[in-house]
């Protein structure tokens, strides 16, 4: 039974989180490249990856915000 090793994202998953984004949703759902790239910018972004031997195999990412 192998256990993810949870990460922080880092800027070099950005295209490979991308594209899990893009078959994972709809079209109609999904971020464009230039949505998804500054949503990963975003200063309050929270973001985990999950990595199986080396490969992410999955990712959560949230951003704060006021209120």
């Amino acid at each position: 039974n192998v256990q993810p090793l949870i990460r922080d994202v880092r800027t070099e998953d950005a295209q490979l989180l991308y594209e899990i984004d893009q078959i994972c949703f709809p079209a109609h759902l999904a971020y464009s490249r230039a949505e998804f790239l500054s949503y990963l910018r975003h200063p309050l972004l929270i973001g985990k990856v999950a990595e199986i031997h080396g490969r992410i195999c999955g990712f959560a990412i949230a951003r704060l915000e006021g209120g």
